[in-house]
């Protein structure tokens, strides 16, 4: 029989991993369990040769791209979603951020507490302004419960502190505004 890689000796035996023949100049003997591998098949690892199966055991480098996948199915190359979900506490400082600005706003333009309509009726802005916190607490409420990894609790924390001021906040410019105090 002759070897099918290099086409000119006898071969000696199978390569392990896609079964061609090998002679003994072509073939790789594996250091732990003995079974020849191809050129193309054989691992690398600290000074050792491996076939495939103790190669991958012993997270050694392939020597060629083909080893890596011999054996295997084709994976699907892993596609990037365009969006993906960010992570609750970074929604949540987000939300924190502008309610803390939306309610410094009503105490340096006290005219934006309240929204002059048509026919003398006013809509009370600062009422609609804890909505935007109320959301953040949600959020960092839902970052405190994460299971994730990159999880942040003392960003969380931080984000309902601001939103509690913020509501707080645009509680108290609208009673201000309300009711003269």
């Amino acid at each position: 029989m002759i070897c099918e890689s290099c086409q000119i000796r006898s071969s000696i035996g199978f390569c392990a991993s896609c079964k061609r023949m090998v002679c003994d100049g072509c073939a790789e003997v594996c250091d732990s369990c003995g079974k020849l591998s191809c050129k193309e098949h054989a691992y690398d690892g600290g000074g050792m040769v491996y076939c495939r199966a103790c190669g991958e055991e012993a997270g050694a480098r392939p020597r060629s791209r083909e080893a890596a996948y011999v054996g295997r199915e084709e994976e699907a190359p892993r596609v990037r979603r365009p969006y993906e979900n960010p992570p609750a506490w970074l929604v949540a400082a987000v939300l924190a951020g502008l309610s803390a600005v939306f309610t410094g706003l009503l105490y340096v333009h006290p005219d934006l507490v309240r929204l002059p309509l048509p026919g003398g009726v006013s809509l009370p802005i600062s009422l609609a302004t804890p909505l935007v916190p109320l959301a953040a607490m949600g959020w960092a409420i839902g970052g405190l419960r994460e299971t994730r990894v990159p999880r942040k609790p003392f960003v969380c924390l931080a984000s309902l502190l601001v939103s509690i001021v913020a509501i707080a906040g645009a509680w108290a410019a609208f009673y201000r505004e309300t009711f003269g105090g």
